[in-house]
């Protein structure tokens, strides 16, 4: 009976600890600041590629913006249009 209790009492123990981790990590998300600093223009040119793509979604969800760059994305059908530009 005493292995019972003191197993029932480990998991309770566990339980509260991953609660109380969870809860303290939103807070501590929650308390973050966003950037207010100088924003930084950058100007981005490619073809139409995997990685001008990830930069265009994660414009989409501004994580640049968040981060004090203000990005220009400009895509080109192939590479002899981006050379000219």
């Amino acid at each position: 009976m005493t292995t019972l209790k003191r197993r029932s009492l480990i998991v309770l123990v566990v339980v509260v600890l991953v609660v109380a981790i969870v809860l303290s990590s939103f807070v501590y998300l929650r308390s973050q600041n966003p950037y207010a600093g100088k924003m930084v223009n950058v100007s981005y040119s490619g073809f139409n590629s995997p990685a001008l793509l990830l930069s265009t979604i994660a414009q989409g969800q501004h994580f640049f913006e968040a981060n004090g760059i203000n990005l220009t994305v400009k895509s080109f059908p192939f590479s002899q249009a981006l050379i000219a530009a």
